[in-house]
């Protein structure tokens, strides 16, 4: 349990089991195979923290899904981060896993299939801290008036 708490974060470069986050830029193909190679200037964050995410994603981007690749907006970044913002408050404040079981296990497995208080109190600060850290990279991206790719190969 303790090594799949790594996968949980926002961190630099590309990693198994991870979904890319890469900044767009002009020109992009999804369709080109040099897309398709990893970036140096991506971060990754784990696929399970991805699927906690996913009702905040699909509220700005209708249809997001990791089954192709999503250019996200400035527009919709700037939506993204206050949702993920929301989302980490709402973590720090579910303190037990019954409440967390029952606000996220429908569509996350990592939270339904979770056995103890203990495990969530350790996997809560970590699933915080990445969607302020997501969320953090969303409002910096829609600042920017940059797009964000969320590519999972």
């Amino acid at each position: 349990f303790d090594d799949s708490l790594k996968s949980l974060s926002l961190r630099r470069g590309i990693r198994r089991d991870c979904v890319e986050l890469r900044p767009a830029r002009p020109g992009d193909d999804p369709k080109d195979p040099k897309f398709r190679a990893p970036s140096q200037m991506s971060e990754s964050v784990g696929v399970v923290s991805i699927t906690l995410f996913h009702p905040a994603f699909t509220k700005v981007h209708p249809g997001f899904d990791l089954t192709s690749p999503r250019l996200l907006s400035p527009k919709e970044l700037e939506g993204l981060a206050h949702e993920l913002t929301e989302m980490a408050m709402s973590l720090l404040s579910a303190t037990d896993l019954a409440v967390a079981k029952a606000r996220w296990g429908k569509h996350s497995a990592f939270v339904r299939e979770l056995e103890s208080d203990g495990d969530w109190a350790k996997a809560r600060p970590i699933l915080a801290e990445t969607a302020r850290a997501l969320g953090a990279k969303a409002k910096a991206h829609a600042d920017a008036k940059e797009g964000l790719w969320v590519l999972a190969f």
